[in-house]
């Protein structure tokens, strides 16, 4: 017998098995018992539930005291004239050292960078927001920034080797979005 067959048979067995399961037929002096026992129960929630009916006002209340709350949580919120709700702020970039070189530069613009104790940087360059060529030493465009990020930093290689030139950037927001090199 083959290994699709003997899967067949398994099947067949698991169903008729579980088919003889079920309830078993009880005697009827067990089915006017559970009968008896939920009429009493219905008869003590019915009494129960009268007991403890709110009265009108009491419900008018509730609902008064329900409505006031929601007023009190999102109706509380006051909002400036002029918020923005946007999560990203546009910052321009006008970079322009052809009055210095006209060697050929790279620019990029980070913002995963930490500053070591001799005042140098350690830059994450896999995550950098702009990454471009100066055409003779000049760029202009813009990009988008997190409203968390405060800070960037701006590194312009040189092709010839001198060192990266790096300039840090800081206190960068909506009101404050412009990064101007000179």
């Amino acid at each position: 017998m083959n290994r699709h067959n003997l899967i067949k048979v398994i099947l067949i067995l698991s169903v008729f098995s579980l088919s003889g399961c079920g309830q078993g037929g009880g005697s009827s002096s067990d089915q006017e018992a559970a009968t008896i026992n939920e009429e009493q129960a219905t008869t003590e929630e019915q009494v129960l539930n009268e007991e403890q009916a709110p009265s009108e006002e009491q419900v008018l209340n509730e609902e008064q005291a329900s409505t006031e709350e929601i007023k009190s949580g999102t109706a509380a919120l006051s909002v400036p004239a002029g918020f923005n709700f946007a999560t990203n702020y546009t910052v321009t970039v006008d970079v322009d050292i052809s009055s210095r070189t006209v060697d050929r530069a790279y620019l990029s613009l980070c913002d995963e960078y930490t500053e070591q104790n001799d005042n140098s940087f350690v830059v994450n360059y896999d995550n950098c927001s702009v990454r471009t060529a100066l055409d003779s030493g000049v760029y202009e465009g813009s990009l988008l920034l997190a409203n968390n990020t405060t800070r960037i930093l701006s590194v312009i290689w040189y092709y010839t080797g001198e060192a990266p030139e790096m300039i840090e950037h800081i206190a960068l927001s909506r009101s404050n979005a412009d990064i101007v090199i000179r």
